[in-house]
């Protein structure tokens, strides 16, 4: 699998930032992809690892960062 951090315009011009993970067989006609949307911690190692088994599975993950301009909300999240 590989992965690469992208750069790209949001609303107004805004940098965002997204990671996309792809399997290391592709197929020379296409790939079956999923968008996945990260949960209130933003991109976090969960995240980034259910994007690997994604594509682990044979799926283009893109992973966009929602909070890349302006920081996750609220406080930090705690280990239970």
């Amino acid at each position: 699998m590989t992965s690469e951090e992208l750069q790209y315009a949001g609303h107004g011009g805004d940098s965002l930032s997204a990671l996309l993970v792809l399997p290391e067989e592709r197929p020379a006609e296409g790939l079956p992809a999923v968008l996945l949307v990260h949960e209130v911690f933003g991109v976090d190692a969960h995240m980034r690892a259910l994007a690997g088994r994604l594509a682990s599975a044979g799926y283009a993950c893109l992973l966009p960062d929602l909070w890349s301009r302006e920081g996750l909300p609220g406080p930090a999240p705690t280990a239970t």
